[in-house]
């Protein structure tokens, strides 16, 4: 029998933009979570690394439960808190410190403050000198109590303020050289996450764990599929048509399950569908090819009034907007790239700013070098 129409607090409503809460139905594991998981157990120095809306920040909502149940302390802090006062760039320590103990240990920020109001008092000390003894002072005694994983997500908002960036890792740099003196500070870890390339976090100095979400694959998507079992056959089907599309990635892929489901949803509470789930005939032929036609009207033709589609206005920025004679010759090589890999021309990768770009802009992939 066909089940109850959804509403929008159905467990199955497909999520477009920003982090998945945890234990959300849709969510899709992939190698990164195995991958990252194991690398903070390892007590290795992390770098999450990946265009925008490829589920990074999910990633991090699930790994720190995961650790979190596992008796991990764990911080999440996005680099742009470290923003909050332009003005005074000098003294951006001083919010992250904060920012972080009221993550780590709420409840004894008031041992937090006297200790920083008799810091200010007796000594003055630079940005990354204040980091260290707050590590050495405060830290130090809850390592030995519980591991602490510290994320920074969204570090691309620093790469304009390169002090900024340098004083950030010099810390971490500091805290891992710590271990060869103070076992005790294995049990602090590090995770950066951001649209960026490798070479940023060689700024660290240390040996960097990358790992890098991928987009979905069909062996790995019934969390997706789930969503549409009351409402068609074999729901394995539909998600190979939309794949046919989105190629499995994360944000395109959840628009598109929600643009559907909506769809079937309307049809089922108007009594179009009936018991036995067979509005569409199950075979792939007959599927894709209503996708097809659902794409072309409902996204490709309409995504400029897509409000849920913001980074794709982004890209489209990118690639249109100029203001210099200089900017538009990069914009003419950039499109020149984008025409030869949707010709279907195999384009070897070597690390150009025009191939970076595009690559951290998600509209390409690097694959077995090309």
């Amino acid at each position: 029998m066909l089940q109850g129409a959804m509403t929008m607090t159905s467990p199955y409503t497909y999520k477009v933009g920003g982090s998945l809460p945890y234990n959300h139905p849709t969510y899709v594991e992939r190698q990164a979570d195995v991958e990252l998981y194991s690398a903070i157990r390892q007590q290795k120095f992390c770098g999450v690394l990946g265009p925008a809306q490829t589920g990074k920040s999910s990633l991090r909502v699930q790994t720190r439960r995961k650790l979190e149940h596992a008796g991990y302390c764990c911080a999440s802090l996005y680099a742009i808190q470290l923003l909050d006062s332009p003005k005074d760039y000098y003294r951006w320590d001083k919010q992250l410190i904060f920012s972080l103990w009221d993550s780590l240990f709420p409840e004894d920020i008031s041992r937090f403050k006297r200790w920083l109001e008799h810091l200010e008092k007796t000594e003055q000390l630079l940005p990354h000198q204040r980091l260290e003894r707050f590590t050495r002072d405060l830290l130090f005694n809850k390592l030995s109590k519980r591991p602490i994983v510290i994320f920074f997500d969204e570090v691309e908002s620093l790469l304009d303020i390169p002090f900024l960036l340098k004083d950030l890792f010099d810390w971490i740099r500091c805290c891992y050289a710590l271990r060869k003196i103070y076992p005790i500070y294995k049990n602090l870890n590090f995770v950066i996450l951001g649209n960026f390339s490798e070479t940023v976090l060689n700024q660290s100095q240390l040996s960097t764990q990358i790992v890098t979400p991928e987009s979905f694959n069909l062996t790995s998507c019934a969390p997706l599929a789930a969503g549409f079992e009351p409402y068609v056959e074999q729901p394995l089907l539909w998600i190979e048509a939309i794949f046919k599309w989105t190629n499995g990635q994360p944000l395109l892929t959840q628009k598109l399950c929600q643009t559907i489901i909506q769809f079937l949803e309307k049809q089922h509470l108007n009594k179009q569908v009936d018991s036995d789930r067979t509005l569409f005939a199950p075979f792939p032929e007959a599927i894709n090819s209503w996708v097809d036609a659902l794409v072309q009207s409902d996204i490709i033709e309409t995504w400029h009034q897509q409000d849920q589609l913001n980074y794709v206005w982004a890209m489209h920025h990118q690639l249109t907007s100029s203001q210099y004679k200089k900017q538009q010759q990069y914009k003419k090589q950039h499109l020149a790239l984008c025409h030869r890999i949707l010709a279907g021309e195999p384009v070897r990768l070597d690390g150009t700013p025009i191939q970076a770009t595009l690559l951290l802009s998600g509209l390409a992939i690097g694959k077995e070098g090309h």
